[in-house]
């Protein structure tokens, strides 16, 4: 980092010399030459707690997005029902062990990033005949994706000896 901040500087310094400064400023460059190096050198130090400021909010912003991260996976784990948290491309962001407990079949293409409708395709050859209902790979696909469509629908079934209501 230290070296990435030096090279930055040694490049501000060349960028930001009298006839940049001088040109910036609107001034003639002899009027700029005439404040001399510590003229420059002030601008170079303003550049550089510019910087560090940056940097300190930057990793302070960093580190609230992780704590805030780490609450949300906490949430998820500690609730004893299912929960699946996908973005807006259909991708698994997260998902609880309570979620992977509902199908054990496919668990360990339950990571994060994997789409939807690829999940999908993965359960459905290993689904009961209860949840493919005779359906075809392809209308079993376009159900599930038309009850992703935006709206919240909710589906109640029986599964494993168990009562599911899954909400999209």
């Amino acid at each position: 980092a230290a070296v990435l901040v030096a090279s930055l500087l040694l490049e501000l310094a060349h960028y930001f010399g009298p006839a940049t400064l001088a040109t910036a400023l609107g001034l003639p460059v002899e009027e700029v030459e005439r404040f001399g190096r510590s003229a420059h050198e002030a601008v170079l130090a303003l550049l550089f707690v510019g910087l560090v400021v940056w940097l300190a909010i930057a990793l302070a912003a960093r580190k609230r997005t992780r704590n805030d991260a780490e609450r949300v996976d906490q949430a998820l784990s500690s609730v004893n029902v299912g929960l699946a948290v996908w973005d807006n491309e259909d991708r698994l962001v997260d998902c609880n062990e309570a979620f992977r407990a509902i199908y054990p079949e496919i668990r360990e293409h339950l990571v994060r990033g994997v789409h939807y409708g690829r999940l999908l395709e993965i359960y459905y050859p290993l689904a009961s005949a209860e949840v493919t209902d005779g359906r075809s790979l392809e209308q079993f696909v376009a159900d599930a994706m038309r009850r992703r469509g935006g709206r919240v629908t909710e589906l109640i079934r029986h599964q494993k000896d168990r009562w599911l209501m899954m909400t999209d």
